[in-house]
């Protein structure tokens, strides 16, 4: 009976992620873009306010657990957050099941969902309650969505549970095991001890550890991405100019491979850019609420999240892997479609296994981080004090849990609870759309 309702869900929350799902997120991309003159074009402005000091105002609100944080550590909670384990596995799932041309829609749904960050967490500043962080949780609340407003909490909530948690600490599991063979219950348990000392330690405590994340996982990446492209020099001309090809007319040229048809390269392109970037889910706007910065400029530099983490990090990944492939079609004959990655930083050697490996391991720990912050705010933002209590023993338990047993209902749980997310979000970028034009 419990199998057939979970494959029932499973069924449905497919479908919805294949068709309705990707529609309405695009849909509203071109609108806010076509709204707010393509304000993808200030992404520098982001940049650059990223890394200058907040700006004061007394009247701002606070972060969830009473001070302000910095524009810097704003954009790194976030990051940490949509930088996981998706950005590295998805593009090789991406590549491999919709050619080359995938990283071209990708890459454009990185472009367009700039505007939807943009817009989340303009609205979402611009009405957040005085000393709390809330994101669109707030704007539902004043809006009269009192409801949208709790299950919202409740999605983030479960999101940072069964997403993060459990998938994210099973993903380091594999990796430490994989280099060490370390028992998978032994990895469970220290990477829960980690999270929750960094968690049960306040936001501030989370803040500093992304902070140095961020960009270290940054550099050790692009670090092994440069070592393959610079390998594969001669072919990264011939790699851009079949992506763009490949993404508008079927592929047929890796011997070996396989052929695409240009549908599927439009259709897992978006799905791998939507999940990787997390535009349209409002969890952007999360941290946005923590800052004192004027919601334009707290909402450019939470657009520049999604550039660094789709536009940049998933173009170049992309890059990568298809230049490999021209390089080597033989190397990507048969192979499992989340290896693709693995075998593209083969091409460095051991090095490149280990830098993979290890980016794999920073990339999920620091999503751990982040998410557990995002259940943080939710906690706090519902007022439940044994929610706010138990949320970290909570979440380290899931954490051993996770990694210790891969429980395919737990990715079911995860797809309903981003669709719920999608859809209150969504709800709330419609009501208060006109709210949003160029600056």
């Amino acid at each position: 009976m419990y199998d057939d309702f979970s494959e029932f869900i499973k069924v449905i929350t497919d479908f919805i992620w294949r068709y309705p799902a990707p529609l309405l997120l695009m849909s509203l991309f071109i609108y806010f873009t076509v709204r707010t003159h393509a304000v993808q074009l200030k992404v520098f402005k982001g940049i650059r306010a990223s890394l200058k000091p907040t700006e004061s105002k007394t009247e701002s609100p606070a972060s969830a657990h009473g001070s302000c944080v910095s524009s810097f550590s704003s954009l790194a909670a976030t990051l940490a957050a949509t930088l996981g384990t998706g950005n590295i596995i998805g593009l090789s799932l991406a590549v491999a099941l919709g050619g080359p041309g995938a990283v071209f829609w990708c890459w454009l749904t990185g472009v367009l969902g700039m505007a939807c960050s943009y817009a989340e967490s303009f609205i979402c500043v611009k009405h957040k309650t005085p000393g709390q962080a809330g994101g669109p949780m707030d704007v539902l609340k004043k809006t009269g969505c009192k409801r949208l407003a709790f299950i919202y909490a409740a999605g983030v909530i479960l999101c940072s549970l069964f997403t993060s948690a459990s998938i994210q600490s099973r993903a380091i599991s594999d990796a430490v095991h994989s280099c060490f063979y370390t028992p998978y219950l032994l990895c469970g348990i220290i990477t829960a001890l980690a999270v929750f000392l960094t968690v049960s330690n306040g936001s501030d405590a989370v803040h500093k550890v992304c902070n140095g994340l961020v960009p270290f996982m940054a550099i050790l990446f692009f670090t092994g991405l440069t070592l393959i492209l610079a390998i594969n020099f001669k072919y990264v001309p011939q790699a851009i100019g079949l992506i763009v090809k490949s993404a508008f007319a079927p592929c047929k040229c890796l011997t070996g491979v396989g052929s695409y048809a240009a549908s599927a390269a439009l259709r897992h392109g978006i799905a791998r850019g939507i999940f990787t970037n997390e535009a349209g889910l409002g969890t952007s706007a999360l941290p946005s609420t923590e800052t004192n910065n004027p919601p334009h400029t707290q909402a450019l530099i939470a657009m520049s999240a999604t550039f660094w983490d789709t536009v940049v990090l998933c173009g170049i990944t992309g890059i990568a892997i298809v230049s490999c492939m021209l390089k080597s079609p033989a190397a990507f004959s048969d192979l499992r479609p989340e290896n693709y990655i693995t075998a593209a930083f083969s091409f460095v050697g051991s090095l490149g296994a280990f830098c993979l490996n290890l980016s794999i391991i920073v990339f999920a720990f620091a999503t751990l981080i982040g998410w557990a912050h995002f259940g943080s705010i939710a906690c706090n933002w519902i007022k439940n004090p044994l929610a706010v209590k138990c949320y970290p023993y909570v979440y380290s338990a899931m954490c051993v849990l996770g990694a210790c047993k891969s429980i395919s209902s737990l990715f079911t749980i995860s797809d309903l609870s981003s669709i719920v997310l999608l859809v209150c979000n969504c709800t709330m970028l419609i009501k208060m759309r006109r709210e949003v034009g160029n600056k």
